[in-house]
């Protein structure tokens, strides 16, 4: 089945126990199942989405996008691993979904180039699970300034995260444990909101 080599074409070492990768999506109408759960992640803000415009950084196949997609007006995703991008744009074709836009960029690099493939206004931005690995993740918030952030803490600075989010936005916990995920619950799920001036 070619949608099912589609995603096996995307799977990299971190995640082989699950046949369809990181994930979970959905594709011309078929699941996937990865190892994280990208609905059961979403549903404690998908109220939040309706009609938004959407920014996923580090995004890997889009599964949270494709997940949004009947719910938000624009979403656009960046990964700097060009067979995940190759991937979701794939995904996004075959399910029709022209609203969706995902780019090959390293997020540790160039970072004043990255707002040149954002052309609307982004209502949310989602960095989840990145922390632990994009080392100019501070610097990413602090150049795009979004004014809501759904954040999800990842590795052995959780704390030191949570902190410097503590600086910038009023944070609220949605999740204390990341239960869609079967090998891993030990992050945290944030919705920061920019105060109000």
């Amino acid at each position: 089945m070619p949608n099912k080599e589609l995603l096996q074409y995307a799977k990299t070492a971190p995640f082989a126990s699950y046949e369809f990768g990181y994930q979970s999506v959905e594709v011309a109408g078929e699941q996937f199942a990865g190892q994280r759960d990208c609905q059961k992640r979403l549903e404690p803000v998908l109220d939040k989405f309706k009609d938004k415009v959407v920014l996923d950084l580090g995004c890997n196949i889009g599964g949270m996008l494709h997940t949004l997609a009947p719910h938000i007006k624009y979403g656009v995703g960046f990964d700097n691993n060009a067979k995940y991008i190759n991937v979701a744009n794939m995904i996004s074709r075959l399910n029709h979904t022209d609203h969706l836009d995902f780019f090959v960029f390293d997020l540790d690099k160039d970072l004043e180039y990255l707002k040149h493939f954002i052309y609307l206004p982004i209502d949310i931005c989602l960095m989840l699970s990145i922390a632990k690995w994009v080392k100019r993740w501070k610097e990413l918030i602090t150049l795009l300034k979004p004014k809501t952030l759904l954040f999800e803490t990842n590795g052995y600075t959780q704390g030191e995260q949570i902190k410097f989010l503590e600086t910038l936005y009023n944070v609220e916990y949605i999740t204390k444990r990341s239960t869609d995920d079967p090998l891993q619950h030990n992050r945290i799920l944030l919705l920061c909101q920019m105060p109000q001036k």
